[in-house]
């Protein structure tokens, strides 16, 4: 009768088992590790274009790019470094409830909190008129920019600075377009007209 020898069977099995053991939790933590990893959304691309006019107010314009949820977006005046040190840093975020289109739908409806235009398509634009314009300021604590008429010991200096004000005709102010993420979508320079 002939004895067979198995002695190294047991530790070849077991190597083997530790190795695909090993091989199966690498595979688990690089798909775990892969699955955290935070992808950057691509903020949405648009052409904004627009015009201002103390007679009429803010118009943009989208003249190409990507349709814009509304409800996603956030747009500040700024006043351009032509206003005088300080000045330029003065960012007021324009209030949807008082931003129309075409029809004169409000973006956002005061009454409810619903939408009321929920895209910024190409082709389309938006109106902010000259009373909103002087709404969003006292809102926004930042009167001087659309100041139209005396407010005591400051008016002078609110005069000198406000965008309704004629010797200020021709100086830029700049409208950015973010998401509420905060990447930014269009940023634009626009002259002010009378």
């Amino acid at each position: 009768m002939k004895h067979s020898r198995e002695n190294a069977v047991s530790p070849v099995v077991g190597v083997m088992l530790m190795l695909v053991v090993t091989i199966i939790i690498a595979a688990l933590v690089s798909a775990f590790a892969g699955g955290m990893a935070k992808t950057s959304d691509k903020p949405p691309q648009a052409t904004i274009q627009g015009s201002f006019s103390q007679s009429s107010g803010l118009v943009l314009y989208h003249n190409g790019g990507d349709t814009l949820t509304t409800k996603q977006l956030v747009i500040t005046l700024t006043p351009s470094s032509e206003f005088g040190e300080g000045l330029d840093r003065t960012a007021v975020i324009l209030n949807k409830s008082l931003i129309t289109d075409a029809n004169g739908n409000a973006w956002l409806n005061v009454t409810d909190g619903t939408i009321g235009v929920p895209a910024f398509a190409p082709g389309s634009s938006m109106y902010i008129n000259v009373t909103n314009l002087q709404i969003i300021g006292s809102q926004s604590g930042a009167g001087m920019l659309f100041a139209t008429t005396g407010h005591g010991s400051q008016w002078p200096t609110w005069w000198a600075e406000s965008l309704m004000n004629p010797a200020n005709v021709g100086k830029d102010i700049i409208i950015e377009v973010d998401t509420t993420t905060g990447q930014m979508v269009s940023k634009v320079k626009i002259p002010i007209k009378p």
